[in-house]
């Protein structure tokens, strides 16, 4: 976009500025500079405006799908991963860590919850927090024991290890995990968790 002279001077009369004719080059010149970079700041914005409506991809999107790839060939079997957890910010964020990783994952926030949803017998585990509103961690794993569905579990608790070492070795768990743990360290126990239920398939026993 650019003006003649001609369009300066009607310019000018409407703004009621007054232009002598040797001085309209040079207003001309730097309205068409203005006008350039007008120009330039609406190309910038319609950029802008594509990037908004077609969200670029984030660059660690490429390296979580490869690694969730690798992580879901090496675990053993398909294994489901059945978290509860009565905290809400905690659980979305372990979902979606085990999601990322390969985990079949689902997240209940009591035990009746997941009891609605249904236990599977076999090809699963438990990440199962021990203090929780109605039935607890601890009570929840003695039923299991008891009913012969013993599901490989791994702890997770903000209690003291003192508080619970005792009374949660008794059901041999994967693993148990205090508050706040490494992500790292939970996957590593699931799997562990993989590798005993392949080991329990393979020798033909119920889990």
């Amino acid at each position: 976009m650019s003006l003649d002279h001609d369009q300066v001077r009607r310019l000018a009369r409407l703004a009621r500025i007054a232009i002598r004719p040797e001085e309209t080059q040079a207003v001309l010149e730097q309205l068409n500079r203005v006008l350039g970079l007008i120009d330039q700041m609406r190309d910038s914005l319609r950029q802008v405006n594509t990037l908004a409506i077609e969200p670029m991809a984030h660059p660690l999107d490429a390296q979580q799908r490869l690694r969730a790839d690798a992580v879901t060939e090496s675990s053993p079997g398909g294994m489901r991963v059945l978290l509860v957890d009565d905290d809400d910010s905690l659980r979305r964020a372990l979902v979606r860590t085990m999601r990322v990783a390969g985990f079949d994952v689902a997240g209940y926030a009591c035990v009746e919850a997941l009891l609605a949803a249904g236990v599977p017998e076999r090809d699963a585990c438990l990440v199962l927090d021990v203090n929780l509103p109605g039935i607890s961690g601890i009570a929840f794993k003695r039923t299991l024991v008891e009913a012969g569905r013993d599901l490989p579990t791994v702890f997770i608790t903000a209690l003291e290890p003192e508080d619970v070492s005792g009374p949660l070795a008794a059901f041999a768990p994967v693993a148990v995990l205090f508050k706040p743990f490494k992500n790292e360290d939970l996957l590593a126990a699931l799997g562990r968790a993989g590798a005993r239920i392949e080991a329990t398939r393979n020798s033909g026993a119920m889990p």
